[in-house]
């Protein structure tokens, strides 16, 4: 797996503190470190060219057969790659486009096969923050965490519609669309009890990630090459042992324990129904590989 890390983005999220000690899912980058194994590679940040070193596999599965296909897919001469894109490099439409061509230009392989690929997407850049000002500003005044939620969800579509045509976007705004209601109704209670629990924080920021993971999707789709999205905090499970950090600030300082064999099982039910669904079944790796969006 080749791993790269871009800009980290906003991060406003990690700072918002309560008490929080429960098995949670977190869209972390741990979903690819934890159940796919990975080789050193150069990739571009920016105008540059960043190393980026070999992450170690973390032995989690039961069936031999099962870890061959987590490591790889079955058919592919080429382990899973995994690249890392913080919020700087998803900021406009022209961005999402050269991610995704880099996505597919490192899927195509390097003369030995195609080579199975996956990215790892923050939210685009400044949506962060414009969701935790949608927290913040319906402890004061539920019309303005409205306005800015507006915003928030209008700013994504926007680039959303600049990259792929309405046949692939019309049905993912109506779910932006309805995220947003969710949204609404999650903070409509803040005013209420006067504090933004660090759980808030994170299930309204982490919107963010997923309408990031479904933009660039919905790009490779227009596309027509095999790929698909997931949303981590589905697959990943972690059990928390901070009392004040929310997930994403215990996972940065270490103070989660992800379940390798839960979260194992869930990456398997995925592949096997989604993945299958998707086609990454029918493949001929020598030519061809999927591409896989995930949630940061």
């Amino acid at each position: 797996m080749k791993c790269l890390e871009q800009s980290r983005g906003d991060d406003a999220s990690s700072k918002r503190v309560a008490k929080v000690n429960v098995i949670n899912r977190i869209p972390t980058v741990l979903l690819l470190l934890s159940v796919i194994s990975s080789s050193s590679a150069f990739v571009p940040f920016g105008h540059q060219q960043r190393h980026v070193q070999k992450a170690a596999f973390i032995p989690s599965v039961s069936s031999t057969s099962l870890q061959a296909t987590v490591t790889r897919p079955m058919g592919s001469s080429n382990d899973w790659e995994v690249h890392k894109f913080g919020g700087a490099s998803l900021a406009t439409p022209e961005l999402y486009r050269t991610v995704g061509d880099l996505l597919l230009k490192e899927a195509s392989g390097r003369g030995d096969g195609a080579i199975p690929t996956m990215a790892i997407v923050s939210a685009k850049g400044g949506m962060t923050d414009l969701l935790v000002k949608v927290v913040d500003s319906a402890l004061l005044d539920f019309e303005q965490a409205r306005i800015a939620l507006e915003e928030a969800v209008e700013s994504q579509i926007i680039v959303l519609k600049e990259l792929a045509p309405p046949s692939i976007t019309d049905p993912i705004e109506e779910s932006f669309r309805q995220d947003g209601e969710d949204i609404l109704s999650v903070v409509q209670s803040l005013r209420m009890i006067q504090t933004v629990p660090a759980v808030t924080m994170e299930v309204v920021t982490g919107f963010g990630e997923i309408w990031s993971a479904q933009t660039l999707n919905a790009y490779l789709m227009g596309l027509d090459v095999p790929c698909d999205w997931i949303d981590a905090r589905e697959i990943l499970v972690v059990k928390s042992d901070s009392s004040g950090l929310g997930e994403k600030g215990a996972a940065s300082t270490g103070g989660v324990t992800p379940l390798y064999d839960l979260t194992t099982q869930r990456m398997e039910q995925w592949w096997k129904t989604r993945g299958k669904e998707a086609g990454f079944h029918d493949l001929d790796y020598s030519v061809e590989s999927p591409v896989v969006v995930v949630t940061g």
